[in-house]
């Protein structure tokens, strides 16, 4: 059994916001994010706070726990991912 089974409930609200209320996506993500760093589920929480688009946050989430690994992770991801969004970009003009 999982341990985010008690979760489970929360995870379906989402799918209700999203279908229902979509422009409120950003912040319940944030808020289910907060949700499981409290809890310890750092990996779970780093799911849901990128998806929120808080980079900086699941940056700090790492450095605060002391897992520099995890932090420098997300680090080279988000500057692969603007170089992606750039290069992308520079293409289509």
């Amino acid at each position: 059994r999982s341990t985010l089974f008690p979760y489970t409930t929360l995870f379906r609200s989402l799918r209700v916001v999203q279908q229902h209320h979509p422009s409120h996506m950003e912040s319940s993500r944030r808020h289910v994010a907060e949700l499981l760093r409290k809890e310890g589920h750092l990996r779970n929480s780093e799911v849901y706070y990128l998806k929120a688009g808080d980079y900086k946050e699941v940056i700090n989430m790492y450095e605060t726990a002391g897992q520099w690994e995890d932090a420098y992770r997300v680090i080279l991801f988000r500057i692969v991912h603007e170089n992606c969004i750039r290069s992308n970009q520079s293409d289509h003009t």
